[in-house]
């Protein structure tokens, strides 16, 4: 009896330390194949087999799903890959232990079919800076600061619009009455044929002058904004369902259900939280129309140079 327990205890201690080599074995395969993410910032513990298997990888299916970076040797390269991932997803820069998910989401994005040519667009850009494909970082924050000096024009710009608008829309309705009270020569049909004459004169005395300060307000804002003028914000449809998307992509980071169907204060909310990113992306996006970008990146150029003229060159000192 003490011989076979002997046995079995033997062969218990042989298959444990055979599996302690096979964890060690894949641990070392893994270690080799991140050395490089290591090396350009991610924590080796996003990667110890244990917490590989607690998101349901095995070594074989991680080191196939980080095949097509795990051979990038280039520290340079691979960090500019994952910024390219990082900045298209709106993620942070930093993937911290905790956020594997993160880093999954990122990879998944960089294996797609979608994102082959968006990561040799970014070693292009990266080693050819003059054929870059979308405008550089610093220039889209010099955009974003010149909307927000201009901001209270163009918000009277804006207003002075809708009234105009109302302005067209009151005459017409005044002209429509006009009509319908007929030819009838009753001296109260008279009466109301000249009060809305008189009306109808002073709405068109108020849009004249109206349209007269729109078009200044609107001339000192074009030698200011340059090409960004054009730029229009998000329509409120297309703010909430670009914030709804972007708060089902968070809940399914954190693990949660997303609600599939929202009231008014459900979207009042996602747009408060979302809606800086949906507006930030639809900036950028007008921002490299090919043509506009080529437009808004001379205009920036030539007032670096000191060659605009007197009033643009203030506007981009007083930044």
């Amino acid at each position: 009896m003490a011989s076979g327990s002997g046995s079995c205890s033997g062969s218990g201690s042989g298959r444990g330390l055979r599996e302690s080599l096979e964890v060690e074995e894949g641990q070392e395969k893994i270690n080799a194949a991140c050395s490089s993410l290591i090396k350009i910032g991610f924590s080796p513990k996003l990667f110890t087999v244990k917490n590989l298997l607690n998101f349901g990888y095995t070594e074989i299916d991680f080191l196939e799903f980080i095949e097509p970076i795990s051979s990038i040797t280039n520290l340079d390269d691979l960090r500019h890959l994952f910024n390219a991932a990082n900045e298209w997803l709106l993620l942070s820069s930093i993937v911290t232990p905790n956020e594997f998910l993160r880093f999954v989401h990122c990879m998944k994005w960089l294996n797609g079919e979608h994102a082959k040519k968006k990561m040799a667009d970014a070693l292009l850009e990266k080693k050819n800076p003059e054929n870059k494909k979308e405008m550089s970082k610093a220039d889209v924050l010099l955009a974003e600061m010149l909307l927000d000096f201009t901001a209270s024009g163009i918000r009277e710009r804006n207003r002075i619009e809708s009234e105009i608008d109302e302005l067209k829309k009151r005459q017409k309705d005044l002209e429509a009455e006009s009509a319908s009270i007929g030819v009838d020569y009753a001296a109260s049909s008279t009466q109301e044929h000249k009060r809305i004459k008189i009306d109808i004169e002073e709405l068109k005395k108020r849009q004249k002058d109206l349209e007269a300060k729109l078009a200044s307000i609107s001339d000192d804002l074009k030698e200011k904004l340059g090409p960004i003028y054009e730029y229009e914000e998000p329509s409120l449809t297309e703010l909430r369902t670009e914030a709804y998307k972007i708060y089902v992509t968070d809940c399914r980071f954190k693990g949660i259900t997303a609600t599939p169907e929202l009231d008014e204060m459900g979207y009042a909310t996602v747009v408060d939280v979302f809606g800086g990113i949906v507006k930030e992306r639809h900036f950028v996006k007008f921002l490299n129309d090919p043509v506009r970008r080529e437009k808004i990146e001379n205009y920036f150029k030539e007032y670096a140079g000191g060659s605009g003229d007197k009033k643009k060159g203030a506007a981009m000192e007083d930044l």
